[in-house]
């Protein structure tokens, strides 16, 4: 009797357990995390829009459907009208256009099924609220406007870009995009933010050298924020190719000098590229990158370690004057 009774409890106990088990990440369906995701990260002035979580799921209910023009329907109601800041206003789709890049998940989900195992296994919504606190922290300043994360049509477009402070895109579908990568993205997007908001006004804020610094800038916060190797923060640079900045350093700030003052905003294309071979043959890309990282680090070494948070306040032209930058390149052999 004595047996009974102590089985009887200790079945009792175990389906007591089993129905109070939390499920761990690995646990859950694909539709259990995609429910799971928040839809909105609100930081006040700062608000990140999970468009993913509403592709996911209109992915999944249209995956059946066969009739097309209820398909074309439901992707422009749940996905294009909803978030016309980026699909109408910035990049500007067409619906044909909007609804077929759409179809193409919905008929490939083990994409989308992998980025979403991805998203939910790095916890990508606890990365962008700690760099959000941990940029502010650093810089002193806290970004304002607004991001969209979500699947974008051409994986390979870009991994963030936008139209400005309220329409910056994440693209979640970008081929190379890993925890570590993020640990050099957020805090560059975020310094490009932040550096838009306190150096906007700038007279010089069309011209080249603008661009220069605010990408030179951005690149050597990431380093700072998240004590990158010089590779890592000059992404996608590969091992020697920030050497071959240095070796070339004189010829490189020569041929972009002409034009730092331009206010064509193609003069920068060529300074802005990833691409290999531009601008300088032989170039790893992101040249203009490195100018205007270069004049903050000389900046830096004439001024104090701390005198980098001048960067955010300082007119580029004279940031330029008194990194002492010009008169270094005129001293290299």
């Amino acid at each position: 009797m004595k047996y009974n009774l102590a089985l009887l409890i200790f079945c009792i106990f175990t389906i007591s357990c089993k129905n109070n088990h939390k499920k761990t990440n690995e646990e859950l369906t694909i539709s259990e995390k995609i429910i799971s995701l928040k839809d909105t990260l609100d930081f006040g002035d700062f608000k990140v829009y999970n468009v993913y979580k509403t592709q996911a799921i209109t992915y999944r209910k249209l995956k059946k459907e066969t009739d097309s023009i209820k398909i074309a329907n439901q992707i422009i109601n749940d996905l294009l009208e909803p978030y016309p800041v980026i699909f109408k206003n910035c990049f500007s789709f067409s619906k044909l256009d909007f609804v077929s890049w759409n179809n193409k998940y919905i008929n490939n989900d083990s994409i989308i099924n992998k980025r979403i195992e991805f998203i939910t296994k790095i916890n990508l919504d606890s990365i962008i609220e700690l760099n959000y606190k941990s940029v502010s922290e650093l810089s002193g300043h806290k970004p304002t406007g607004a991001w969209y994360a979500y699947f974008f049509g051409y994986p390979d477009m870009c991994d963030m870009c936008g139209c400005d402070l309220n329409a910056m895109q994440l693209n979640l579908a970008y081929p190379e995009l890993s925890k570590e990568y993020f640990q050099y993205l957020f805090p560059h997007e975020l310094n490009h933010n932040i550096y838009d908001l306190t150096n906007g006004n700038d007279p010089d804020n069309k011209t080249v050298l603008w661009d220069i610094i605010n990408e030179g800038f951005a690149t050597y916060f990431s380093k700072k924020h998240s004590d990158l190797p010089i590779t890592k923060a000059f992404t996608p640079y590969k091992n020697g190719d920030y050497n071959w900045c240095l070796k070339n350093e004189k010829k490189i700030f020569e041929k972009a000098k002409p034009i730092l003052f331009s206010t064509n905003g193609s003069d920068f294309d060529d300074l802005g590229t990833s691409d290999r071979n531009t601008f300088i043959e032989n170039s790893p890309g992101k040249l203009g990158y490195f100018i205007g990282y270069r004049i903050i680090e000389e900046y830096v070494k004439k001024n104090g370690e701390d005198s980098w948070k001048d960067v955010y306040n300082l007119p580029v032209r004279k940031l330029l004057e008194e990194s002492g930058y010009e008169k270094y390149i005129k001293e290299l052999k």
